[in-house]
């Protein structure tokens, strides 16, 4: 099947027990899972997928999801990078799409989530 277009899904998560993950004892984290989406998949029912491809892949890292608060398609020209998170949106779809796979961004704490500015801008071309 051929790759149709990468979303991208901002997740609220929580380890679960057994968790092989070392989040210095905070309760919940954050991070993007870029989701490669295929053409056959229906657009009706797109968000379902994005969402139980998410989960499926934090269960078996021992993750729960609580809470998606935001899914949206990944348009190359819409995303500028300023800071050196070691995030970057073009390099994380690129490489869902060349793996075929999700792909997640680095997990962060609640601290760090909450000096992560995300900034949608409306740009009149004419």
């Amino acid at each position: 099947m051929k790759i149709d277009s990468i979303w991208i899904a901002f997740i609220k998560i929580r380890p679960l027990p057994n968790c092989d993950f070392d989040f210095d004892g905070g309760d919940f984290f954050f991070c993007e899972a870029y989701v490669p989406i295929y053409q056959s998949e229906r657009p009706q029912h797109i968000f379902e997928e994005i969402i139980r491809k998410s989960k499926e892949k934090l269960q078996d890292k021992n993750l729960e999801i609580v809470d998606i608060f935001m899914i949206t398609r990944f348009d190359q020209s819409q995303w500028e990078v300023e800071g050196n998170s070691g995030n970057n949106p073009h390099e994380l779809a690129k490489l869902a799409k060349e793996s075929n796979n999700i792909v997640f961004s680095g997990f962060r704490s609640e601290e760090i989530e909450e000096e992560t500015k995300y900034i949608h801008r409306i740009i009149n071309l004419d």
